[in-house]
């Protein structure tokens, strides 16, 4: 028997939950987009850590957390940098919808090509310019100023997640409508 299921909502078919994914490429893609959330959400939880104690040392002992205000710049950074390569690879970023009322259903496709194309492009120039100026502040040895840590490997691995960004929506151009996993 077949592991396939239907989805009811878009009509796509799609491995039932436990089936094996054929595609090395596209198992690869979702550790690493699961590798990338569980970084996301360890760094939301410390965020949500380091803020509660802030506000409870500042309200109940007159002393704030130190340094807040850098790990806040640092862990949200590398928050929205983890996720972005799986929103990328299932369509999940943000969509406005102004013209498709004027699209006409058969160029829907092109125009779903064409989105995934100009989202491509975006994160991979982002890619490419973070990368130079990691490289940038490497040479210069940037840290940040309260703890002193060294800014470029953060640099780098938002560059590295932007170019995987880009692969996913590279990716997305290539899969059905309805198989974003």
């Amino acid at each position: 028997m077949s592991q396939v299921s239907h989805d009811m909502r878009d009509g796509s078919h799609r491995p039932a939950q436990g089936a094996a994914t054929t595609c090395p490429l596209r198992r690869l893609a979702g550790v690493l987009g699961t590798v990338g959330d569980a970084a996301a959400a360890v760094a939301l939880a410390v965020l949500m850590l380091m803020s509660f104690l802030d506000v409870i040392g500042r309200e109940l002992f007159n002393q704030p957390l130190p340094g807040t205000v850098e790990m806040t710049e640092v862990l949200v950074a590398a928050m929205v940098f983890a996720v972005l390569p799986s929103i990328g690879r299932r369509r999940e970023n943000i969509a406005v919808d102004l013209l498709d009322a004027y699209v006409p259903a058969r160029l829907r496709g092109v125009q779903n090509l064409l989105v995934d194309l100009l989202g491509a492009t975006a994160f991979a120039a982002i890619a490419w310019r973070v990368w130079i100026d990691a490289g940038k502040t490497a040479q210069y040895g940037g840290t940040t100023p309260y703890f002193e840590l060294p800014l470029a490997p953060l640099l780098y691995a938002m560059s590295v997640m932007a170019a995987l960004t880009a692969a996913g929506f590279l990716a997305a151009m290539f899969q059905p409508r309805g198989d974003r996993r």
